[in-house]
C-alpha cells in the first residue's frame, strides 16, 4: 500500500511539469539617430515568430516567443534595415531590444557642362553643408544624402551662378546637371544678337537715323509712334540745348541703375533715338543700350545736325573738318595671330542681362578709355618708325570699298561680324584697337560692342575714312557732311530735366 501511494502521488507532479514552461517576449523601441521615434517600423524574428509594428512612440512588443536565441530584423521606410543576432529569450521573461536605425542615403552625380572651357572646378554649395568642388571636367559625386529635396548653388568666378533643386531617393543616385555659362559668353551672345540685325548689307537695318527723320517723326501729329529720345551729352550741355522731350543720360552712365530705372523695362514695342555731339559717343551709347534690350538708333552727326546754334551745340559739337589726304592701300591685310578673349569676372552677376550691365559699366567707367582717335594721331602713330606701338586696325567698309582703298594694315570685318567667335580671337587685348568706317557712326557701334566685351583699348576713328582721306576715290566717302547744307535749325529746348 505504501508503494502505490508514492506512484499515485508522483503522477500529478509529473503532469504539472510537462508543458508548463512559459513563453517570453521581445520588447523595445525603434528610434532614429536624431532621437525621434520611428513609427510603422516592422520588427521580425528568425526563426520566425509573429511580427510587430512600432506604435506612435516607436515602441513594439513581440509576445509569445518560445525560449531560445533569435536574430531580430528591423525595417522602416527611409532607413537602413538593421539586424541584431543572438537575442536570447527566456521563459516568462521579456528580452529588451532597443534599435537605432540609420537613415538610408542616396547620392548625387555632378554633370556640369562648362560652356566656356575655363573653370578648373565649380563650387557646389547648399545651406548648412560643406561646399563641394567638382572635378575640372565638371564631374563629381555628393554621397551620404538622406531622401528628400536639396537645393544647390553652382558657381565659379566669371560664371553665371545657377540654383538647382534635385530630389534624392534612398539607395539611388540622381544627376545634377547644368550648362555653366560664363559672363564673357553672355555678353558675346547679346552682342551677336544685336549685330545680327544689320544683316549682309547696310540697307538691312539703319546704323543711324537723321535729324530730319527724327524731327518729322516727332512732328507728324501722331504721338503713339514717337521714340524715346535720349541726350547722351553732359547735363551741363543738355541744359544749353537739346531735342524737345529728350531724357538726360550721359553716355558713360547709360548702364547705371539711375538710367535703367529712367528707361524702364525693355519694351520691344518702343523705339529709342539717342544723340551726342557729333554722332561718335552716341554710337557707343546706342550699342550698349541695344545689348541691354533697348532698340536704339543713333542720330547721325548728333546735335550738330539738329541746330546751328553755336551755344546749344557747344564747342565740342564743331562739324567735321575734312582736310586730310592720308595715303590708302588696296592690298588686303589679314590677321594670323590669335589671342585669348577678355575674361569677365564681375561682381553682382547672376543673369545674362546683369552680365551685360556690369560689363558695360566696367567699360564706360574705365577712366583710361579713349573713345575716339583723330586721323592725325593715328597717322602719326603709324609713321613714327616704331611698329611695336601700332594699333590693330579694323575697317568695317564693304568688301568693294575696302578693295578700292583702306588704311594701311587694316583688316576688313563687317559690323555684323565684329563679335563672331573666330573674329574675336584675332583682336589683341594688350594694345590699342582702332575701328574705322565711313563717317565714324558704324565704327562707334563696333567700338561700343568691343568695349563692353572687355576690349577697353578700343577707339573709333573720328569722322572715319572721310577724316582720313576725303578725296581718295572708291572708299565710300563721297557723301560728306556739309554744315552749310546739312545742319538743320530745328527748335530745341533748354534747361535741366524737369
Amino acid at each position: 500500500m505504501k508503494l502505490g501511494y508514492i506512484i499515485i502521488a508522483a503522477l500529478p507532479l509529473l503532469a504539472l511539469g510537462c508543458g508548463s514552461e512559459e513563453n517570453g517576449s521581445i520588447t523595445g523601441a525603434v528610434t532614429a539617430a536624431s532621437g525621434a521615434a520611428i513609427v510603422g517600423a516592422t520588427v521580425a524574428t528568425d526563426p520566425a515568430t509573429t511580427t510587430a509594428t512600432t506604435d506612435a512612440a516607436g515602441k513594439y512588443t513581440i509576445a509569445e516567443v518560445k525560449k531560445g536565441s533569435y536574430t531580430v530584423s528591423v525595417t522602416a521606410a527611409g532607413f537602413v534595415t538593421k539586424q541584431r543576432a543572438g537575442v536570447a529569450v527566456s521563459s516568462g521573461a521579456a528580452a529588451k531590444l532597443d534599435v537605432l536605425l540609420d537613415p538610408a542615403t542616396g547620392s548625387i552625380a555632378l554633370t556640369l557642362n562648362d560652356l566656356c572651357n575655363h573653370s578648373t572646378g565649380f563650387t557646389v554649395s547648399r545651406t548648412g553643408a560643406t561646399d563641394v568642388t567638382s572635378n575640372a571636367d565638371g564631374s563629381g559625386t555628393i554621397d551620404g544624402l538622406t531622401a528628400g529635396d536639396y537645393t544647390f548653388t553652382i558657381k565659379d568666378a566669371g560664371y553665371l551662378a545657377q540654383t538647382k533643386t534635385v530630389t534624392v531617393t534612398a539607395g539611388q543616385s540622381v544627376d545634377l546637371a547644368a550648362d555653366m555659362k560664363c559672363q564673357s559668353l553672355a555678353v558675346a551672345e547679346a552682342a551677336r544678337t544685336y549685330l545680327a540685325k544689320f544683316g549682309t548689307s547696310p540697307a538691312t537695318a539703319a546704323v543711324a537715323t537723321t535729324a530730319q527723320v527724327l524731327f518729322d517723326n516727332l512732328n507728324d501729329g501722331v504721338s503713339t509712334n514717337d521714340p524715346v529720345v535720349i541726350s547722351v551729352r553732359t547735363s551741363a550741355d543738355y541744359a544749353l540745348g537739346h531735342v524737345p522731350g529728350a531724357l538726360d543720360i550721359s553716355w558713360k552712365t547709360v548702364a547705371d541703375d539711375t538710367a535703367l530705372t529712367l528707361l524702364g523695362t525693355p519694351d520691344a514695342s518702343k523705339k529709342y533715338v539717342d544723340f551726342c555731339y557729333t554722332g561718335h559717343t552716341g554710337g557707343i551709347a546706342s550699342a550698349v543700350l541695344n545689348m541691354l534690350g533697348y532698340a536704339t538708333t543713333n542720330m547721325k552727326y548728333g546735335f550738330t545736325a539738329w541746330t546751328t546754334d553755336a551755344t546749344a551745340r557747344t564747342a565740342s559739337g564743331t562739324p567735321p573738318d575734312y582736310t586730310k589726304s592720308f595715303g590708302t592701300v588696296t592690298a588686303a591685310s589679314t590677321a594670323t595671330t590669335t589671342h585669348d578673349l577678355p575674361w569677365l569676372a564681375l561682381d553682382g552677376v547672376t543673369t545674362d542681362r546683369e552680365a551685360v550691365i556690369m560689363a558695360a559699366r566696367s567699360y564706360l567707367k574705365d577712366t583710361t578709355i579713349v573713345a575716339t582717335i583723330s586721323a592725325q594721331v593715328l597717322f602719326d602713330n603709324l609713321n613714327d618708325g616704331n611698329t611695336a606701338n601700332d594699333p590693330f586696325i579694323i575697317s568695317t567698309q564693304s568688301a568693294a570699298d575696302y578693295a578700292a582703298g583702306h588704311i594701311p594694315g587694316a583688316i576688313n570685318i563687317p559690323l555684323k561680324d565684329i563679335a563672331k567667335v573666330e573674329n574675336l580671337a584675332l583682336y589683341p587685348t594688350d594694345r590699342q584697337i582702332v575701328v574705322a568706317c565711313y563717317t565714324g557712326h558704324t565704327a562707334a557701334i563696333a567700338a561700343g560692342v568691343l568695349g563692353t566685351l572687355g576690349y577697353h583699348k578700343v577707339a573709333n576713328l573720328k569722322w572715319g575714312l572721310a577724316g582720313w582721306n576725303s578725296t581718295s576715290p572708291g572708299m565710300g566717302t563721297t557723301a560728306l557732311w556739309s554744315d552749310a547744307t546739312d545742319a538743320k535749325n530745328f527748335a530745341f529746348s533748354t534747361g535741366a530735366t524737369p
